[in-house]
């Protein structure tokens, strides 16, 4: 089930910084930046293995549950896609009418 709480995150990020919109790992790193200073950490001077003790302590919104959430938003909320969407979406349709042309050439 998706955290209202990472939802919520999500959306305001979108809806403020439409970089975010593009990128996962973009979108990611903010989130983490935010759940970091929220925790009262300094992200620019902390270790990694501080960083990968606050994951595994689950004290860091996780990364499904962002990625869930951005694609629930989209899916909601199309005016916050990002604008690589619609070229996404027209590749794996080419992709596929590729993959159905060839399997009727090999039959």
């Amino acid at each position: 089930m998706l955290s209202k709480e990472v939802f919520k995150k999500v959306k305001s990020l979108l809806q403020r910084d439409p970089r975010l919109r593009e990128s996962d790992a973009a979108l990611m790193a903010r989130i983490w930046w935010n759940d970091l200073v929220a925790l009262s950490k300094d992200p620019s001077e902390m270790s990694a293995t501080e960083f990968f003790v606050l994951m595994t302590d689950k004290k860091l919104s996780s990364y499904e549950g962002i990625t869930r959430g951005r694609r629930k938003i989209m899916q909601e909320c199309p005016e916050l896609r990002g604008t690589t969407y619609a070229a996404r979406k027209k590749k794996a349709n080419d992709v596929k009418n590729q993959s159905r042309d060839w399997n009727n050439h090999i039959i």
